[in-house]
């Protein structure tokens, strides 16, 4: 992935799967403190190009009321904010 040079030359801010994961861990207890970890244990990290979405699973049920992050690499920007169904 290419980014548009910006400020300091850190672009992308998110160069990595594991970087995503932290961003959303980070948002995670901040945003949402009571999220069912036991539950849904897992957390994927999926590559969509300019973006990372994430969210929390577990190996049967996608959703039920955890958060997804969709995050841009080359800004950090987070696109999208939602808790899943």
């Amino acid at each position: 992935m290419t980014c548009a040079a910006g400020h300091g030359g850190l672009e992308p801010y998110v160069p990595d799967a594991a970087t995503a994961k932290a961003i959303f861990l980070a948002v995670e207890t901040a945003r949402a403190p009571n999220a069912n970890r036991s539950h849904f244990p897992m957390i994927d990290v999926f590559d969509k190009g300019d973006r990372w979405v994430v969210f929390r699973h577990n190996a049967t049920d996608i959703g039920g009321g955890q958060l997804e992050l969709e995050i841009g690499k080359c800004t950090g920007r987070i696109y999208r904010a939602a808790f899943g169904r």
